[in-house]
Formats: C-alpha cells, structure tokens, sequence
C-alpha cells in the first residue's frame, strides 16, 4: 500500500555533461521509483524501486550514488519479512542525523497476511535494520489498511524532531466506502503507536470514493500536515479535499477545505495516473503547494495551488504546463518539490509532442521552476531525452508515480517509461538554471513480455498461449484490483466479471506479462 561548496560545485559541473548510461542489467519489470537526495550530501542519491528478484516474487530493489549520480553501485535487495512474500511502494527520507529511513509494504500475494515496515539505515543505504512493524493488514478488520503507504520525518529542530508519520489506505479491491490511516514514530522510528483515522464528523471522506489516498507532509515548525478527498453530501454537497493539520504529533487534528469540486472538471480517463501531492516550504513555516491533475478545461493539466497562512485560505489554481490550453494533451505523473531556499520545483510525464490525444500515446518528462523571487513558474522545459512509446504495461499498477527533488538549485528526477519493449527506470540530473543540458543515467531496465490471449474477446474463461504462467491479477478500467489467484491448467475463469475490457498481469517466478481483454 536528500566539502559542502566544493561537492555543490563538482555536482553541478558533472550535470553540465550529457550522457546515458544503462547501470541494471535486469530482464523483468520494474516500477514506482522513488528517490532521495541528502541534502547535506548531495554527492550522495538513493533510488529504490519495484522489481521482481526471482522466486521472491516483487521485491524493494535499491542503487546507490556517491558522485552525483555520475555512477551507482551494484543492485541491492531488501529481504521480505517471510518466504513468498511480496513487496510494494517504497518511500524514503532523511532524519536530521543522516539517518535514511524506508518505508513499504511485505505481505503474501492474497493480501491475507503482512504489514506495512519501516527499515534504518545508517550508511546511506547499504545496511539495514530489522523491520519496525507500522500498521498490520488485519489491524481494522477486513479493510485490510496497508495500500500506498506514504512516510515523512520531521528534521524541524523543535520537541518532534525524529517522529516519523506514515499514512495508508486500504488495499484497492475493498469496496468503499474506505477511509485514510495514520499512525506516528515517537522514538525515532524504534517502534510506532496505534493507527488512527485521518477524518472525523464534519470532515468526513464518505462513502463515494474508493481508494481516498492521503499525502502527508511536517513543515519546518513540526505541524503535521494531511490532505486527503471527500465526499459526504450530509456535511457538504459538493466532492472536495480537506487539509487536516496537528501541532502535537498527530494526536489531534484540526481541519480546513483546500477546494472543491463542481464535477465539470472530473478526469474521465481512469487510465491516467492522477495521484495528488502536498510539499512544505522549507523557508517559511506558513506556505504550502499543493500539487494535482484536473480536467478544468477539457483535457487533463497540472495544477497547484499555495497557501501562506497554513491552509486558512489556498490561491486561485495555476495551471504549470504551458501547452496550449484545451489542445487535448493530457499531462499527468505528477510530482514537485522545494529546494532548500524555497525555489519550487514541479514535473509531470506530459503529451504535448505526441500526434494522439489520450493516455495510451507516447510521452515525455517535463518540468517547470518557480523561483522564490518570481512571480510565477517559468518556460516549461523537458526532463527527458527522447518521447517514449504508449505499452500496454503503462495500464496496470506499478507505473502510478515519479519522482524529482531539487537540491541547490540542481534538479533530480527518476521515472520510469516503456522505451523498446522494456519498462526502464531512469535517472535525470540538470541545471535548474540551465535546463537544456542533462545528464540522463538508465536505473532499471526490466523486459515486460507479450502475451497472447485466446479467446479474445471471451465470456467465460481466458488462456494465455504461452503455458507458463502461475500467477494472475486482474485490473478494471479504474486500475482497481477485481479479481487474482492461481492459474489451473492455463485457465483463468473470467464468468464473474462484468461486461467490459480488462488488464490481467500474468506472471511466473521469473517473468512477468501484461494484456489487455474483453469481457462480453
């Protein structure tokens, strides 16, 4: 479910020099990178990420770099909690003694055992701790509460200094209605408290929204920071997202409404990846960015929208890519970040360049800077090298999130993108001030195979012609998880599902398939 002016300088005479370097030699899928930069190191970047480690099934893989991301180290692999366990959505930070922490999620495939852990690490990444249990899959009945885990650490300085945060959400095939959790680290992430409910009466995400995931942030006074959406027409008529915001450590929250939603600006395209974020200033205590994706003029933009009083009143929308507006190009994968001086940093995987309209096109990656001077984002410019064509990969999970960072005024970003039939994981480093020079190095680089399916379209049972696989999952129009389990005698009973079409990944101890098919 980040010799200091000697360093900073070699950082950035190393981004000044173009070049491309495949640093995996992996052959299966890998996916939802994420990636952290010490920021008083900034010679040093950890990226870790999704990928499959033989009969480990998908396990939390990490590359290290100590000279700015010129080179990394070999693969690393954290071991799952138990034999035949899997592993997903990795998260990392930094505690204010260099201290680098990860969180993620250890369970069986079934999603009927395991948790979501926490692991420290005290060399950059290279060793790590035994798992710290944070919130277990049977901790609120069967709403099994251990998706999309998102953590944060305050480095603020005051009483909180240490305390880690993580929120989650139940896992994706439960229906709604569902709600948020939170649960706090006040020893320095030893061990973590009891889970709470983000919402309360009043504030309510209700019984309309599946999914309701929360993004958490600490702001440099230690005030605890979740947004999350809501929908209940008894406390408001309209869908909106609500900031909760806690001064002791999450033991309660007050509330207020970021926006709301009059339904006219709904992304209708369940494909794209439309995960929102919240980022603190570091500089100013009272300003926050809150980053998302919205239809608001016909196709799907990025968006943000400030605040300077700690959420008591949000700006008007700015919409961040600079395309033509309503040209049908939808941009989404978004992500953004403040470097240390409180410049803002914000990237998307955008469509502007491609000759189709819609999620299942070629794409590139994007950004935009607004310096804490300025009065708005400058020129848009690309993060990536070349456009990366449409896989049907791209349909599943596994691909809903990028990463980027910036530290002294050099931006960092990692994404992943399905570039000559593989789904890769790249790292890119570039001047902020100078954005048309990079310095792009491959992180992963993971075959996703092709799969033929007979029949297709079907009505009650689906085979794949390659009698290989063990394993399925398959995904609905929205990305949600309807139905999983093992293969028997390479038929999978499809009689259940309604009428419509459908991803299924297919995998084997070694590999990994995605396609699409047609329930009639």
């Amino acid at each position: 479910m980040k010799p200091y002016l000697l360093i900073s300088l070699l950082c950035l005479v190393h981004s000044l020099s173009a070049q491309i370097t495949d640093i995996s030699e992996g052959e299966i899928f890998d996916g939802e990178p994420f990636m952290v930069v010490n920021s008083t190191n900034t010679q040093h970047i950890v990226i870790m990420w999704m990928g499959f480690n033989g009969l480990d099934l998908v396990t939390i893989k990490l590359k290290i770099s100590e000279d700015c991301g010129t080179s990394w180290s070999d693969e690393i692999v954290l071991p799952h909690t138990n034999p035949g366990y899997t592993a997903a959505d990795p998260s990392m930070g930094y505690d204010s003694d260099g201290n680098l922490f990860i969180c993620y999620i250890d369970y069986n495939p079934l999603g009927t055992a395991g948790k979501v852990i926490t692991r420290k690490s005290a060399d950059g990444g290279y060793t790590w701790s035994d798992p710290a249990p944070v919130i277990d899959v049977a901790a609120d009945g069967s709403e099994t509460p251990v998706d999309r885990p998102w953590m944060v650490i305050d480095r603020s300085g005051t009483a909180s200094d240490g305390n880690i945060y993580v929120t989650t959400k139940p896992a994706p095939w439960i229906p709604f209605p569902n709600r948020n959790y939170f649960i706090a680290s006040t020893d320095y992430g030893a061990s973590f408290g009891d889970w709470r409910y983000i919402d309360t009466i009043g504030w309510q995400i209700g019984d309309f929204i599946a999914a309701p995931m929360a993004s958490p942030a600490v702001g440099i006074d230690g005030t605890v920071y979740c947004i999350y959406p809501a929908w209940e027409p008894s406390e408001n008529l309209l869908p909106r997202f609500i900031l909760a915001q806690s001064t002791n450590a999450g033991n309660h929250f007050t509330y207020s409404e970021v926006f709301e939603s009059y339904g006219d600006d709904t992304n209708v395209d369940t494909s794209a990846k439309v995960a929102y974020l919240l980022k603190t200033n570091p500089t100013d205590a009272n300003k926050l960015v809150f980053a998302y994706v919205l239809s608001t003029y016909g196709d799907m933009d990025i968006f943000i929208r400030t605040t300077t009083n700690k959420g008591v009143s949000w700006s008007a929308p700015i919409r961040v890519n600079d395309d033509a507006v309503g040209s049908g190009a939808m941009q989404e994968l978004v992500w953004a970040d403040y470097d240390s001086d409180g410049d803002l940093v914000v990237s998307w995987r955008d469509r502007r360049n491609s000759v189709d309209t819609g999620y299942a096109t070629e794409t590139e990656i994007y950004g935009a800077v607004w310096w804490k001077d300025s009065i708005g984002f400058g020129t848009n410019f690309k993060i990536s090298e070349l456009p990366a064509g449409f896989d049907s990969v791209l349909y599943g999970n596994g691909n809903d999130f990028m990463c980027v960072e910036m530290e002294q005024d050099t931006i960092y970003a990692t994404w992943g993108d399905t570039k000559n039939g593989y789904l890769n994981i790249w790292f890119n480093k570039l001047a902020a001030n100078n954005t048309g020079n990079t310095s792009i190095h491959l992180i992963g680089s993971e075959s996703v195979e092709q799969v033929t399916l007979f029949p297709n379209p079907a009505t009650n049972f689906i085979s794949p012609k390659e009698n290989k696989f063990n394993t399925y999952t398959i995904y609905d129009g929205q990305g949600k998880v309807v139905q999983f389990g093992k293969i028997t005698n390479n038929k999978i009973d499809i009689s259940y599902l309604l009428s419509g079409i459908y991803t299924i990944e297919l995998q084997n101890y070694s590999s990994k398939a995605v396609e699409q098919f047609t329930k009639l």
